[in-house]
C-alpha cells in the first residue's frame, strides 16, 4: 500500500513538471509566412559566385529550396550550409536568370536570382586531327528504316566554334547532313545485296581565324542488309501536291512511282491500279501504245464543293500491297 502511494506521488510530480514546461514554451515567429521573397542580383566575376537564399530573405525556419536548372552553367549546394555555388560555362559573360522556389507544408513562394557573369573568357581551343584522314564504320540495317547515323572521325577532337560541312556522298543517298555532332543519312533505297558500301567526305573548319582552315575526312560506311531486310521496306505515301486535270486525264503508273518506298527491284513493275476514293470521281479502263492506264474524270452531276480524292495501289515482289491518296484538281 505504501509502495502504491509512492508511485502515485511520482506520477503527479511528472504531470506537474510537464505542465510547467509547456507553460514556459514561446512559439517561434513565422518568418517564412510573413516574408515576401525578394529578387536577388549578384555578380559572378570570373564566372563563379556563392549566395544564400534564406539569409537574403531573412528566413530562419526550415524550408525546402528548389531551382530551375541553369542554362549557361552549373549550380551545386555548398555542403553543411544553406548556400549555393554557381559556376558559369567558359565563355559565357552575360546574365543568367534562375527561378527559385521555397516551400513548407501548405505554402510555397517563388522569385528569381539574376547572376551577372563577367571576366569569364573561353580558353583558346584548337582542333586535333588523327594522322589518318580515313576511317570506317559498319552497322546492321534497321528493320523498315532508310535513316542511319554515323559519328565523326573517332581520332579527331573538334572545338565548339568549329563548323563541319558535307563535301560529297553517293547518289543512293537522298539526304546527308550534320545533326548534333553526327552525320545523318537518308537512303533512297536498300539494294538487294548482303552489304551496302559507300563513301562520305566531310570537312571540319576552324573559324577562329580567317580564312577558315579546313581538314577533310573520309568515312567508308558499310550497311549489312541481311537476307530478309527488303521485305520489311514497302510503303506507299500520299502525294502532297494536287493531281491536276482539266476535264479528264490519263492516269499512268509513272505519275505515282515516286510515292513508293521499297528496296531496289522489289516492286512488281506490272501491277498498278487506281480507284475513286470520293464518290464524285470516275475512272474507266484505257489502253494505248505506251502503257496500260485509266481515264480519270468527274462523275456527271458531281458536287464541286467536295474534294476529289483518287486512290492508287502498288505491290512488291512478295505480293504485299499498299495504297496512297491524292487530291485531284480540275
Amino acid at each position: 500500500m505504501r509502495q502504491f502511494k509512492s508511485i502515485q506521488l511520482t506520477l503527479l510530480l511528472l504531470i506537474f513538471c510537464a505542465g510547467c514546461s509547456r507553460m514556459k514554451e514561446i512559439p517561434s515567429p513565422d518568418t517564412f509566412g510573413k516574408t515576401e521573397l525578394v529578387p536577388i542580383e549578384i555578380n559572378a566575376e570570373g564566372g563563379t559566385a556563392e549566395f544564400d537564399i534564406l539569409e537574403v530573405n531573412g528566413i530562419t525556419e526550415p524550408v525546402g529550396i528548389s531551382f530551375e536548372p541553369p542554362k549557361h552553367g552549373t549550380l551545386t549546394a555548398v555542403q553543411n550550409t544553406s548556400k549555393f555555388r554557381y559556376v558559369a560555362f567558359e565563355g559565357f559573360e552575360e546574365t543568367e536568370s534562375l527561378n527559385y522556389e521555397l516551400c513548407r507544408p501548405g505554402l510555397c513562394k517563388k522569385n528569381q536570382v539574376k547572376i551577372k557573369v563577367s571576366k569569364n573568357p573561353a580558353k583558346p581551343c584548337f582542333p586535333v586531327y588523327s594522322e589518318s584522314f580515313e576511317y570506317s564504320a559498319q552497322q546492321m540495317a534497321l528493320k523498315g528504316s532508310l535513316i542511319y547515323k554515323y559519328p565523326f572521325h573517332p581520332g579527331d577532337l573538334y572545338c565548339a566554334n568549329n563548323i563541319q560541312k558535307i563535301d560529297s556522298y553517293p547518289s543512293f543517298i537522298s539526304k546527308c547532313e550534320i545533326v548534333n555532332d553526327s552525320i545523318n543519312i537518308t537512303l533512297r533505297y536498300i539494294p538487294l545485296v548482303t552489304t551496302m558500301v559507300g563513301i562520305i567526305k566531310y570537312s571540319n573548319c576552324d573559324t577562329s581565324n580567317y580564312p577558315f582552315e579546313c581538314e577533310q575526312r573520309t568515312l567508308n560506311f558499310v550497311i549489312d542488309t541481311g537476307k530478309v531486310y527488303c521485305n520489311s521496306i514497302f510503303h506507299v505515301n500520299n502525294m502532297s501536291r494536287p493531281y491536276k486535270a482539266r476535264y479528264s486525264r490519263k492516269v499512268r503508273r509513272a505519275d505515282f512511282a515516286n510515292q513508293v518506298e521499297a528496296c531496289q527491284r522489289n516492286i512488281d513493275e506490272v501491277f498498278f491500279d487506281v480507284f475513286p476514293v470520293s464518290e464524285n470521281l470516275q475512272v474507266v479502263n484505257y489502253h494505248d501504245d505506251e502503257d496500260i492506264c485509266k481515264i480519270l474524270r468527274k462523275k456527271p452531276g458531281a458536287n464541286h464543293n467536295q474534294p476529289f480524292i483518287l486512290g492508287y495501289i502498288f505491290r512488291n515482289m512478295a505480293g504485299i500491297k499498299d495504297t496512297g491518296q491524292v487530291n485531284v484538281e480540275f
